[in-house]
């Protein structure tokens, strides 16, 4: 993930005094800043896991927020522990790459905290665009190289397990193609692909067990204490 992103949000979040979010389209946590006193039980437990509830997560796609092509508020849900927010949808081009939310409680934003934050979801839009375009040849290339693995071992099973989980690690193989030392992730993956090539198994699962524990690391190197 990106530093800059980070920074620029922690700027953002000490300058207007609010909890700030950047989550993906689908609602999946990205980016953080510290709380200010104002988090609630919907941000307490994306910042544990990562993701917020599904409660959570439908009542924000439920306001239509992908279509949005301006701020909006996600209104409080209290039966689930949702305060109210200011979701700004980050896009280019007209793409969403995602949306920045600020928790607005009592809908008492100053003008000049929307502008920063407006100014703020600029910059975002154009950094996530930047990494996206990154990380994105990475996992198209990464998804090709898991089609013909199953492909060829046949496994209706695999390959079920592997649409299935594939969704919830995205964040975790975006991370890790777009970190610093991405570059390891490819060399990984060119040894997984030469010991393949030369029907090496032993090989190939040494690499793919070096791949997996890489993945994991960027799973423990984001949880927040608690």
């Amino acid at each position: 993930m990106s530093a800059e992103v980070q920074q620029l949000l922690d700027r953002l979040a000490d300058d207007i005094g609010r909890s700030v979010v950047i989550n993906d389209p689908a609602v999946v946590m990205l980016y953080s800043s510290r709380h200010f006193g104002d988090e609630d039980p919907v941000r307490v437990e994306a910042m544990l896991n990562r993701v917020a509830g599904g409660a959570a997560i439908a009542h924000v796609l439920a306001q239509d927020v992908a279509r949005w092509s301006r701020p909006g508020r996600i209104p409080a849900k209290p039966e689930i522990g949702m305060r109210a927010r200011l979701c700004v949808p980050l896009r280019w081009r007209g793409d969403l790459l995602g949306m920045l939310m600020v928790i607005d409680a009592d809908d008492d934003l100053s003008a000049a905290d929307r502008a920063l934050i407006a100014a703020a979801a600029q910059e975002v839009a154009t950094l996530l665009v930047g990494e996206r375009t990154t990380a994105d040849a990475a996992l198209a290339a990464d998804d090709a190289l898991h089609a013909v693995l199953l492909s060829r071992c046949g496994n209706a099973a695999a390959t079920a397990t592997a649409a299935r989980f594939t969704p919830l690690i995205r964040r975790l193989e975006r991370q890790r193609f777009g970190a610093a030392d991405g570059r390891r992730s490819v060399e990984l993956h060119d040894r997984l692909i030469a010991a393949c090539a030369a029907r090496d198994a032993e090989a190939a699962v040494a690499v793919t067990t070096e791949i997996w524990t890489a993945l994991l690391s960027e799973l423990e190197d984001t949880d927040e204490p608690g």
